[in-house]
Parts: structure tokens; C-alpha cells; sequence
């Protein structure tokens, strides 16, 4: 996941000459360098789904069929997340899909400092007590949608690794390592519960998976004791009752 440590709210304006029609007032939100969203002042939640990317041409939304994300609420935190029942729905077709950055970057995650700011800019937005909690089951896709394609299994599969795919860990069994991961990626998704983020004290100690790939590439094991790491400093555990 992307931890968002600022952002930046730049003008933009969508609908130029070549539509034929007048040009619209936009803002644009960046961080790092990224486009988050395209025209955020023009965002009409629904459900609290939202449109990052609006069509540039048209400037109307839902002209572009993906793109798109919920908000949800995780402790002091909020998350952008890939709305996977929508996909789930669309499939075998494709729809509903975030941006890119999503897979490049990670699964957006920001304070509610740099959502008060977004708030400014588009008040349309929802007030963030009002927003529905991250549930484990969505945790757990964002985990699968993460992970290198395909090695926690093929959307809309349940999130599971094959022994197969892992040549070997940086700490202990590989096998029981396995099995201990594919244990709680199955509890979160059958049995979904509230999300909430805490600090990682273990930050130093995160190992990774050697994948059976022609570059043996690394991945992070997502799994610190029953909590799933949402980045190397940052821990995603169940929310106080």
C-alpha cells in the first residue's frame, strides 16, 4: 500500500478545442509526482465511490468506464480502494478498474489532514466518520491485487499462493511459511471484520518471499505474526470493538 505523506492540488482544465466544447475548471491532485485525480472539484460521490480520472474530453462522469475507487475508512486513516465487487460483477469483462498507479504504486492511503485538504477543494466529499470501515475481505484483495500478477491467484479467485511459486523465504520454513499466510488471507476473506492501521515496531525485520521466476525477484512477505503488513512500516490489524 501507498502511504501518501502530501499532496498537491494543481489547476487543470479538461474539455479543450478539440471537442468542440468550452473548456472546464478543474483541480488536479497529485503526490510524488503521480496525477491522482484529474478534476476532483468535479467528483459527485455515490456510495462513496469516486471517479479519479475524468474524461478529458467530455469532462462527464462515468464517460470513462474505470478509473475509479471507494473510500473507506481504516482507524485515523482512509484508503482508496479498488472497488472489487463492482469488478467482480463486470467479470470476465473489465470494468470499474482503478488507475494505473494503483499496481505501480500501491493502494493509496492518506491521513485525515491530506483528506481535509481534498475536502476543500471538492466539499461534495464525504465527511470521513460517514464513510463505511475497510473490511479484511477488501484488505485481502488489495493484497492479492498487489502482489506480482497472478501469485496469489487470478482475480476473482480467493487470495491463496501456491507452494510452487516460492523457491524460498529470507527466515525460517518456507513451506510453513506459506501455509501460515494462506491461513489468514482465508480468515480475512470469509470471516470480514473492520481494519485499522498501526505502526509496525518490527519495521527492520520484514522478509520476503524468493519467487520461482526467471529473475527470482523478492516479494515482501505480507504476514507480521497474524498482521498483515501494509507497507514495511505500518500494520493492518482489526479495528477496537
Amino acid at each position: 500500500m501507498w502511504f501518501l505523506s502530501q499532496i498537491e492540488l494543481v489547476p487543470n482544465q479538461l474539455a479543450g478545442a478539440e471537442s468542440g466544447m468550452e473548456a472546464i475548471d478543474a483541480v488536479a491532485v497529485y503526490s510524488d509526482g503521480v496525477c491522482l485525480a484529474n478534476a476532483i472539484n468535479l467528483v459527485q460521490p455515490s456510495a462513496h465511490e469516486l471517479q479519479l480520472k475524468i474524461c478529458e474530453d467530455c469532462g462527464v462522469e462515468h464517460c470513462n468506464p474505470n478509473d475509479r475507487a471507494l473510500l473507506r475508512r481504516a482507524g485515523e486513516r482512509l484508503v482508496l480502494t479498488p472497488d472489487f465487487s463492482a469488478m467482480e460483477e463486470l467479470f470476465p469483462d473489465e470494468g470499474a478498474l482503478p488507475p494505473d498507479y494503483f499496481r505501480e504504486r500501491g493502494v493509496p492511503v492518506i491521513s485525515d489532514q491530506i483528506y481535509a485538504e481534498l475536502r476543500r477543494a471538492a466539499p461534495e466529499l464525504a465527511d470521513a466518520s460517514a464513510l463505511e470501515p475497510l473490511s479484511s475481505r477488501e484488505l485481502a484483495r488489495i493484497v492479492q491485487w498487489e502482489a506480482p500478477a497472478g501469485l496469489l491467484g487470478l482475480f476473482p479467485e480467493v487470495p491463496r499462493i501456491e507452494r510452487a511459486a516460492v523457491v524460498a523465504v529470507s527466515t525460517g520454513d518456507v513451506g510453513e511459511r506459506i501455509e501460515r499466510l494462506n491461513t489468514r488471507l482465508e480468515q480475512l476473506f470469509t470471516a470480514p471484520s473492520a481494519i485499522r492501521f498501526e505502526p509496525n515496531s518490527d519495521a527492520a525485520q520484514v522478509d520476503y518471499f524468493i519467487l520461482d521466476n526467471s529473475t527470482l525477484e523478492e516479494w515482501r512477505v505480507p504476514l507480521c505474526g497474524d498482521a498483515l503488513l501494509a507497507d514495511a512500516r505500518h500494520l493492518a490489524v482489526p479495528a477496537r470493538a
